[in-house]
């Protein structure tokens, strides 16, 4: 099973909903597919079924997420080939 660093977060459970589905997804890739999904292309915000809009909760949660978002792809580029190729 592979693995990232730990997840970062700013908060104490504000993003609990999204950390569960997060921790399920066992792969790097994975994990980048999920978080891109989160990330509103008209606004560059992420935005979780779970959060309120506007919310200081849910900025700190998007800066998070973005955060995570970064160092998942910085990581995921890194691996060898035939890691990125196990790990989709």
């Amino acid at each position: 099973m592979l693995r990232s660093r730990s997840i970062t977060t700013e908060t104490d459970g504000t993003e609990a909903l999204w950390i569960r589905d997060f921790a399920q997804i066992e792969s790097s890739y994975g994990r980048l597919v999920y978080l891109a999904d989160l990330r509103n292309p008209d606004t560059g915000r992420y935005e979780h079924y779970g959060s309120t809009t506007g919310s200081p909760s849910n900025l700190i949660a998007g800066r998070t997420l973005k955060r995570n978002h970064e160092t998942i792809f910085g990581e995921w580029v890194s691996f060898p080939l035939e890691r990125k190729k196990a790990d989709i």
